[in-house]
């Protein structure tokens, strides 16, 4: 069960940093942004967050998500204990 929570807790962090990256207001003097360059900023920002939650770098990973997201303030603590129980690889 607690894992199952750990899984959607990460799952959903994930896609709140995908929002951010896609949704995040642009300067108006700035062109906008092709497909291809936001799906290379969701891909970067996905395998960032993957490497430091596998190196079990905790502020790498919170560098990933926006700082309202819902699942900030919990992340730090779920992270924690998931190190502490788990040595989880993660494949791409």
């Amino acid at each position: 069960m607690i894992m199952k929570m750990v899984y959607t807790t990460i799952s959903i962090t994930l896609i709140f940093s995908f929002c951010w990256v896609v949704l995040s207001p642009k300067s108006e003097n700035v062109a906008a942004e092709t497909d291809e360059d936001v799906a290379a900023e969701i891909k970067a920002l996905t395998i960032e967050n993957l490497r430091a939650t596998e190196a079990e770098d905790i502020e790498a990973v919170l560098d990933t998500m926006h700082t309202q997201s819902p699942t900030y303030s919990n992340t730090k603590e779920i992270l924690i204990s998931l190190s502490e129980t788990y040595d989880l690889k993660y494949q791409m």
